[in-house]
C-alpha cells in the first residue's frame, strides 16, 4: 500500500475550456487531505459568451509515490 501522508503532495493544472476554447488555467496544490480545488470568476460576454458547458481538465504531474493522471468533466454553466 501507499502512505497516504507520503503520496498526498504536488501541483496540478487545472484548465476550463468552453465552446473550444481556453478560458482560464490555473495550477494549484494538492492538499493534505488529497484534495485540490480552485475557482474561476468568468465574464458573461467575451470568450464565455452564449456558452451553455464548461468544460473542466485537471492534470496531475505525478510525484515519487503516484503516477500522472488527467480527469476530465462538463458542466452546465448559465
Amino acid at each position: 500500500g501507499v502512505d497516504r501522508a507520503a503520496a498526498c503532495g504536488g501541483r496540478v493544472r487545472v484548465a476550463f475550456r468552453a465552446r473550444g476554447r481556453r478560458i482560464g488555467l490555473r495550477r494549484v496544490s494538492v492538499g493534505r487531505s488529497c484534495r485540490f480545488g480552485t475557482l474561476i470568476v468568468a465574464p458573461g460576454h467575451g470568450r464565455l459568451a452564449n456558452a451553455t458547458k464548461l468544460r473542466v481538465v485537471a492534470r496531475f504531474g505525478g510525484n515519487s509515490m503516484l503516477e500522472p493522471a488527467r480527469r476530465s468533466v462538463s458542466r452546465r454553466v448559465g
